[in-house]
């Protein structure tokens, strides 16, 4: 190891020895060229090596700190200066700061909620401006956010340390990462990419608030399985951070938070405002909606005595919507509002979940959303929110089992494809997609019989 007062590129001396562990050591140094202190990171390699191994970890090491150094400006990102390759392997050099890692505060104990809020804006800031630039941090850490003085939260190492010999560092099939941050789907082989870096993100904000690791466990192999199966503990000293943080901690990359809207949380949670359930779906309409846009009119009216006297009244009237009406699903069950009027439907009043056509006596075809309740319940109104028509007679409706309880308004596609996850996620085997009449009543007729 190279000592003090040596001049490193015949521009920085080292002076003395700040930091010293597994990825090597930190130096304070002099720039003898601008005339400013700075901090030079000696890059550690193993003894022994293979020659190839180690000229790619040079030329890794090379990368991520040019990488590094392109966002040296972001005011959460730890400046990075220059790569001096000497003595065969790399030295970065840094900006000089005074504090400490989030490591190092962690020892003490949790952080309160606003400071771990703080590091959560920080963090999620510097990770968006990184991703914006195509560089994947791939080692979030505590160790790796620095808290310095004047308040200040910086994410270093962009990846520089990723290859190296500390115990922390585990290597997994070509996988390069602190083991128990490492998001499910890279462990499964995916490349690190921005939602990786959230999950790390994720994992370090809960040790922030709740002063443990989530996954860490006793052996590796039993670490991977927390990570790729189990979820955290219950958070106690989160202090409503949790929709926050778990929402990061989601093993789907396709569900976890972005940071839009982790930011979005945050903000929520520092003005008062409650977080969105991930897990519920709700949609509005405004009842002021045209009728055209999600009804259809029928080109063949029926023409049965029954529709044809009553068609003969109503020929001359416009449908009257109603002032709107809303649909929510949710954990609970479904829930439906019209004007003052609200019905809710718990899951465990419910045999089945159907959406379908229904008609208003052969003028219009419209999609409506269908519930076959258990014998023992009576639903508050065979009326369905949103009907255009204040007055149907019965013979409109279907003679089933199954009540329509909503017509769906105007959505759009992403709209209809999270009512139909929600659906399948609260209602498991009630949700019938494509279920008619006869189906919902054969349905019923085998529970019956179980």
């Amino acid at each position: 190891m190279s000592g003090p007062l040596r001049l490193l590129a015949g521009q920085y001396r080292l002076e003395r020895s700040l930091a010293e562990g597994g990825f090597g050591r930190i130096w304070q140094a002099r720039d003898e060229h601008l005339d400013v202190d700075v901090a030079v990171k000696e890059v550690a390699f193993p003894a022994v090596l293979d020659p190839a191994e180690h000229s790619r970890r040079l030329a890794y090491a090379a990368r991520e700190a040019r990488n590094a150094a392109r966002l040296r400006h972001h005011p959460h990102i730890l400046p990075v200066y220059s790569v001096v390759i000497e003595d065969d392997r790399p030295w970065i050099v840094m900006e000089l700061v005074h504090g400490g890692s989030l490591a190092d505060r962690l020892a003490r104990g949790p952080l309160p909620p606003e400071n771990v809020a703080d590091v959560a804006e920080a963090m999620l800031k510097a990770l968006d401006t990184a991703h914006e630039a195509k560089v994947i941090h791939r080692d979030v850490k505590p160790a790796n956010i620095m808290l310095a003085s004047q308040g200040r939260i910086l994410l270093t190492d962009f990846g520089i340390a990723a290859h190296q010999d500390d115990i922390r560092l585990t290597t997994l099939n070509n996988i390069v990462g602190t083991l128990e941050y490492l998001a499910p789907e890279r462990i499964n082989g995916a490349e690190a990419g921005p939602a990786s870096d959230l999950f790390a993100l994720g994992v370090t904000l809960y040790q922030a608030a709740e002063g443990t690791s989530p996954f860490r466990r006793e052996s590796e192999t039993a670490t991977l399985g927390a990570l790729a199966t189990q979820p955290p503990p219950r958070m106690k000293k989160a202090g409503g951070l949790e929709p926050l943080i778990l929402g990061l901690l989601d093993k789907d990359p396709r569900r976890r938070l972005t940071v839009a809207a982790a930011l979005e949380r945050l903000h929520g949670w520092r003005t008062g405002q409650k977080p969105p359930d991930e897990d519920s779906f709700e949609v509005a309409w405004s009842g002021s909606e045209p009728l055209d846009s999600f009804a259809k009119k029928r080109t063949a009216p029926s023409t049965s005595p029954t529709f044809t006297g009553w068609l003969r009244t109503r020929k001359s009237a416009v449908p009257e919507m109603r002032p709107g009406w809303t649909l929510s699903v949710g954990p609970d069950g479904i829930v439906i509002t019209e004007a003052a009027d609200r019905r809710e439907f718990p899951w465990d009043r419910i045999l089945h979940v159907a959406i379908r056509d229904s008609q208003n006596g052969g003028l219009y075809r419209f999609t409506t959303l269908y519930l076959t309740f258990v014998p023992s319940f009576t639903p508050p109104s065979l009326q369905p929110a949103g009907w255009p028509y204040p007055k149907t007679p019965p013979h409109v409706f279907e003679t089933s089992l199954a009540v329509p309880v909503c017509i769906l308004g105007p959505m759009t596609p992403g709209q209809r494809d999270a009512l139909s996850d929600a659906l399948a996620r609260h209602a498991g085997r009630r949700w019938k997609p494509l279920a008619g009449a006869a189906k919902d009543l054969l349905a019923w007729l085998q529970d019956r019989r179980r």
